[in-house]
């Protein structure tokens, strides 16, 4: 075996295993440190919540947010100008797919991730042109689940061993409880919001401590409760 590949398998066997513990370990202690200043109801990184996704109407900066482990993030990262969903190349070519019934290949979306891999080498993940209509055809496949069961599925139904909510729709909590779309899973959430679906699993990745002080963190907890009881029984995730 030569070094590259050596080095290669030691990054993808030992070294990425022990980085993914060593975050865990410090998202773990920022989360003690929220519960011992505003208590059990306080939110812990990547926590699951159910939301009505009409709620989530704007994208936020992900730069805007420095502090990748902590949750509860205090300063004037929510004070920045944001960007409507309804306003983006993104939302144009799912409401094509999906309130238009046209296929990917003929909203654009292929275009758009081939000007995305042409700029930054890769994009989500996707490098090729069988990687971009693979990527679309899982996309078709959680349309149609959508559509069918009314409802999209959490990480850890997705996938047994995921780390609370990470992975799915991340979202941010101002200090006036606006719930905004940060990072991954837009087009999961524009399905949702096209589709007029009543809920959506999302990841909470950051909140403002104002939100705790206010009240509104805890609405945004008891609303995500109720929702929570409405959907099917977990050992019956479809209905």
């Amino acid at each position: 075996m030569t070094l590259p590949r050596v080095q290669a398998y030691f990054r993808g066997a030992v070294a990425r295993p022990i980085n993914n513990l060593a975050r865990i370990l410090l998202i773990f202690f920022f989360d003690l440190q929220a519960v011992v200043a505003y208590g059990r109801s306080a939110p812990r990184k990547y926590q699951l919540l159910y939301i009505p996704p009409h709620l989530i109407q704007n994208q936020h900066a992900k730069e805007n947010i420095r502090h990748l482990h902590k949750c509860v993030i205090g300063g004037d990262w929510d004070q920045h100008p944001t960007r409507k969903y309804k306003d983006t190349d993104l939302y144009q070519i799912m409401k094509k797919r999906i309130q238009q019934g046209a296929a990917f290949p003929e909203t654009g979306a292929f275009e758009r991730m081939k000007n995305l891999i042409g700029k930054h080498g890769s994009f989500d993940g996707v490098a090729t042109a069988p990687e971009i209509e693979q990527r679309y055809k899982c996309l078709d496949n959680i349309i149609d689940e959508a559509q069918t069961k009314r409802r999209l599925r959490t990480q850890k139904e997705l996938r047994f061993l995921r780390f609370r909510e990470k992975g799915g729709i991340n979202v941010v909590i101002t200090r006036r409880g606006e719930v905004r779309k940060i990072g991954n899973g837009n087009h999961r959430l524009m399905i949702a919001l096209l589709l007029d679906l009543p809920q959506v699993p999302v990841s909470v990745f950051a909140v403002h401590p104002q939100a705790l002080k206010n009240g509104t963190w805890n609405e945004l907890r008891q609303r995500s409760r109720k929702l929570e009881a409405k959907k099917p029984h977990r050992n019956n995730p479809y209905g």
